[in-house]
């Protein structure tokens, strides 16, 4: 079993997990019509990477094979903007430093994928890709969607109330049935709405804690 890290070459970075794995996935099917142990169709700063990685870890496979030092010769998989690493256990903190320490001279992402399962940026961002995180992610996502839908439903309440004041004062400041059956009917939408408000908060915070509990056994 290998130590595996990857390099990054993107122009928009991951912020979500989701979004991650999708990429992380289709990336690492290795079906495109390309040599994977050619760099000549990566990204110029992955080639950058590369040809600086290898002058110390030696690549296993691919026109730059070094035969002379076998126990130290790692497996890259090379695509259009990443490079996937394999290397041993024996010599992965060695190495393990040396590219990271690369990918963040050369402004690329590192993912940490044997240890951390955290992807590094240059600027000190960082995005944790465990399914802990991923469940936190969607818990808030499923909150945030119930909080933007709510929110129209309190914008239409709020200015259909300030509609039937203009009618009111604009008028003979009298309300009529319907007037007044339609001002009853948005104030109960209101109060609803503020209580649904509070109810998806706490199923977000209940669902929150639940993730943590898990993740604590």
């Amino acid at each position: 079993m290998s130590y595996d890290i990857m390099v990054i070459d993107r122009h928009e970075r991951f912020v979500k997990v989701k979004d991650f794995e999708a990429w992380y996935d289709k990336t690492t099917q290795w079906d495109e019509p390309l040599d994977y142990n050619d760099p000549s169709h990566a990204t110029q700063r992955l080639q950058a990477w590369y040809e600086k990685m290898r002058e110390t870890v030696p690549p296993m496979n691919g026109p730059y094979a070094n035969e002379d030092n076998p126990d130290i010769a790692v497996d890259y998989s090379i695509a259009r903007d990443a490079i996937y690493v394999a290397m041993s256990w024996e010599h992965a903190k060695e190495q393990r430093v040396t590219a990271w320490r690369l990918a963040m001279q050369l402004g690329l992402a590192f993912f940490d994928i044997s240890d951390t399962s955290c992807v590094y940026y240059p600027d000190g961002w960082k995005l944790l890709c465990t399914e802990k995180q991923k469940q936190i992610e969607e818990a808030e996502e499923e909150y945030n969607k119930s909080v933007k839908h709510l929110v129209n439903i309190f914008i239409v309440c709020f200015l259909l109330l300030c509609l039937l004041c203009i009618t009111y004062f604009t008028g003979s400041k009298e309300l009529n049935t319907i007037q007044i059956v339609v001002t009853l009917i948005t104030l109960a939408i209101f109060g609803v709405d503020v209580w649904l408000l509070s109810a998806a908060k706490k199923k977000r915070d209940k669902r929150l804690a639940e993730i943590e509990n898990e993740g604590e056994k």
